[in-house]
């Protein structure tokens, strides 16, 4: 159960193939998907596009890094990261969803 499908443990079914609806998926995406959301980096507002652009670039190079990913492999940390395009987009598709959706998604979390 999480915001991205695995094979790791074999062909599990997603916690996203059980929604009957499409209010229920975006309950789902409301819980599971925010863990992308997890340790977010962020730059001033107004930054320009290319500026943007070159800060998002560095970041997946930095993430992709062999010297880093080793580095982070010696103290047990995973990286998995989730480029600003992808952030971008559920930041703006949560704050879009119906109110039922967020009152629901509260709902199921006890908040």
């Amino acid at each position: 159960m999480g915001p991205k499908k695995t094979d790791v443990f074999g062909p599990i079914p997603s916690v996203f193939d059980f929604a009957k609806s499409d209010e229920e998926r975006q309950v789902l995406e409301l819980h599971f998907k925010q863990i992308l959301l997890g340790r977010p980096i962020a730059a001033p507002p107004g930054l320009s596009v290319p500026t943007l652009e070159i800060l998002r670039t560095a970041f997946m190079h930095t993430m992709h890094d062999p010297d880093f990913l080793e580095d982070a492999k010696k103290v047990n940390i995973d990286i998995d990261p989730a480029s600003g395009t992808e952030v971008e987009t559920l930041l703006h598709q949560f704050a879009n969803y119906p109110e039922a959706v967020i009152r629901k998604a509260r709902s199921a979390i006890g908040r």
